[in-house]
């Protein structure tokens, strides 16, 4: 993020490392804020975003860069969080879009009425049929045969996550859409209408 920040004429004013599963990051928040950036890129989840965000609140730090705190992977972080701690955070998450991205939704909706679809739930719902698939393909349960015939499944299964889950040579997948959310009273809604990544 640093390099890709300053190839873009930014600046990295502070860089603050932190360890997981504190239970107190108040130091850490101190020394990210001491030079006065004008934004924050945070890579924080689950319980320890829901700590630092909080903290950041309580000590008025989220007021100074406030429609300026960028997160990777919101749903985690709004999932966990207290409302007003993140109002206004930012960040790239998965963006959902197929045909069976709606089929899955209804479904969901039928079997969980009222319950929230977290972009988790999809890409764990594409991850079972992936596997079950590679384990009918390969006629096995072992790992090893499993893994051997997984970029094939991956080439040839439309996903409700992407109707393209092909996968290069190192198992990463080659093509992804993202959608720029924003935290508005607790739940995530897009702010632009952008589609970053291939489709």
């Amino acid at each position: 993020m640093q390099k890709e920040i300053e190839r873009q004429a930014g600046k990295v004013v502070s860089l603050v490392k932190y360890e997981v599963g504190h239970p107190d990051y108040r130091g850490e928040l101190q020394r990210l804020f001491a030079s006065g950036p004008e934004g924050v890129v945070a890579v924080s989840w689950s319980e320890m975003a829901r700590i630092q965000h909080k903290q950041a609140f309580e000590m008025g730090l989220t007021e100074t860069v406030k429609g300026a705190w960028y997160v990777p992977y919101p749903w985690d972080v709004i999932g966990e969080a207290i409302p007003e701690t993140v109002e206004g955070i930012k960040g790239l998450d998965y963006g959902f879009g197929t045909p069976r991205t709606a089929q899955f939704l209804e479904r969901f909706e039928r079997r969980n009425p009222g319950v929230e679809v977290v972009s988790d739930a999809i890409r764990a719902y594409d991850a079972c049929w992936v596997a079950a698939l590679a384990m009918g393909i390969s006629g096995s349960t072992e790992p090893d045969n499993i893994l051997k015939v997984l970029p094939f499944v991956f080439s040839m299964y439309k996903g409700a996550s992407s109707s393209d889950l092909g996968v290069d040579e190192d198992g990463m997948q080659k093509t992804q859409v993202y959608f720029a959310w924003i935290a508005r009273n607790g739940k995530l809604v897009r702010y632009t209408d952008e589609v970053i990544g291939a489709r």
